[in-house]
């Protein structure tokens, strides 16, 4: 793989540009370096390359595009005090810090070490990066044999329920899903079925919010609506499923939609 990094600009602002960012390094107003520069490392090997003080990014239209940094707060000389689930954070020093995805963070650890300071980790960080997205992407048809492909054999095993409708598919990361309509007394549902983690694409958390927002991304459900979600954890012998519910209508009263 080629490395390239490509410039950004606030035209180019996308959510889902940086969906699957694994590595985003940050350099406060007042850092040493590159004030302001913000890099950013995706799981396909995409490198972004952004300044919010010399260039025309927004800060905040930076943070509302990748939530993750609207969600950590950079604290005094890496003492964190928020850490976005389900990432790491590395201090750079002299005001530069590293967000580090947790599915990629033992790998990285272990190869710039565990005594490494501040100063070194920032000369080191993105050789490192790349050094695991590559290596990942090297293999990349070894995933396909890794991936699991969702059916209601796999889901239901035997017992298949009666669904009223049933859908199989694929979300836009790659990740197989099966969608199921039913009922039960006064309320209609629908069901969605999706790998916990991907060898591609990593984990998605286990959180209610991480998983509504996931399915709004897949445009499956609707952004601004309540939704009434049961979310479960199924074993298989081909992993864990995310057994996801939407509670889309009960009785007369119509809560929201849900595309199957």
């Amino acid at each position: 793989m080629e490395r390239i990094i490509s410039e950004i600009c606030n035209s180019d602002l996308k959510k889902e540009t940086f969906k699957d960012a694994q590595f985003i390094m940050f350099a406060e107003g007042g850092a040493m370096g590159e004030p302001g520069a913000v890099c950013i490392v995706t799981a396909g090997g995409n490198i972004f390359h952004c300044n919010y003080v010399y260039g025309d990014v927004k800060l905040s239209e930076l943070t509302d595009t990748i939530p993750v940094l609207k969600a950590w707060d950079a604290g005094m000389f890496g003492e964190y005090s928020s850490v976005p689930d389900g990432w790491h954070c590395e201090y750079l020093g002299a005001g530069n810090h590293l967000l580090i995805r947790n599915d990629v963070y033992n790998n990285f650890k272990s190869i710039i070490g565990e005594d490494k300071s501040p100063s070194d980790i920032y000369a080191m960080w993105l050789d490192a990066a790349w050094k695991i997205i590559e290596g990942r992407n090297a293999v990349n048809d070894s995933f396909e044999d890794k991936r699991v492909y969702i059916t209601s054999e796999l889901v239901h095993g035997d017992n298949i329920p009666d669904s009223l409708r049933v859908q199989e598919g694929f979300f836009s990361d790659g990740r197989s899903y099966l969608s199921e309509m039913w009922c039960y007394e006064q309320t209609t549902n629908v069901t969605y079925y999706f790998t916990v983690d991907d060898p591609l694409r990593g984990m998605l958390q286990n959180d209610d919010k991480t998983l509504e927002e996931y399915l709004i991304e897949q445009k499956k459900i609707n952004a601004g609506e309540e939704h009434h979600m049961g979310v479960q954890i199924l074993d298989t012998e081909e992993g864990k499923i995310y057994s996801v519910t939407v509670c889309v209508g009960c009785d007369d009263d119509f809560f929201c939609e849900a595309y199957m």
